[in-house]
């Protein structure tokens, strides 16, 4: 039996998590599709794709949500400020002092989940903490439908009605705002 693989204490956790193609076109869609109305509407479906992604995990130390609250970390150096990834409060509060100059800070700063995945996204100040397990996978849940009815879309498959889109679309957003009032 092979011994397992130590990570490396020098990159962030997500730089040893797989890439899909189609995570990539789901952020990068969500991110620049017009119909999705409102930029806070398109923030979330990004950020929540980018969670997905994640696996619930802090895209530094890995720690999973179920051990740690996530929260959403954006540049502060860049105008306007720009959406990076999901970190556990301790590993934002690391990065956020500049003075941390470990090299997994230093990493995590020039190539983030938003970048791996070559999202670039405006940070929307919507959830002032962050969201439930169970919000968040309700949340989740109702995305993944998303993910089908777009996907029909795209590929022209079945014909759905405008109304079905508007529908879960509207029920995600509100799903997504009764969230902002909710503590982990």
């Amino acid at each position: 039996m092979a011994a397992k693989k130590k990570p490396d204490l020098n990159q962030p956790a997500c730089w040893g998590w797989k890439v899909d193609g189609q995570t990539v076109e789901n952020a990068r869609y969500y991110a620049t599709a017009p119909n999705w109305g409102s930029h806070a509407a398109r923030f979330q479906a990004v950020t929540f794709e980018i969670l997905r992604w994640q696996g619930l995990r802090c895209a530094i130390c890995g720690r999973r949500h179920s051990q740690v609250k996530l929260v959403r970390d954006h540049d502060h150096n860049t105008e306007p400020e720009l959406f990076r990834g999901w970190l556990c409060d301790g590993c934002n509060r690391a990065e956020g002092r500049r003075s941390t100059r470990h090299p997994r800070y230093q990493r995590y700063r020039e190539r983030s989940p938003a970048v791996m995945l070559g999202v670039e996204i405006e940070h929307h100040d919507s959830f002032r903490r962050g969201p439930s397990r169970a919000d968040l996978r309700r949340l989740l849940a109702q995305q993944a439908e998303l993910h089908v009815v777009v996907q029909q879309q795209r590929d022209g498959g079945h014909a759905i009605a405008e109304s079905t889109l508007s529908e879960l679309l509207a029920n995600h957003s509100a799903m997504a705002d009764a969230l902002r009032h909710h503590a982990v």
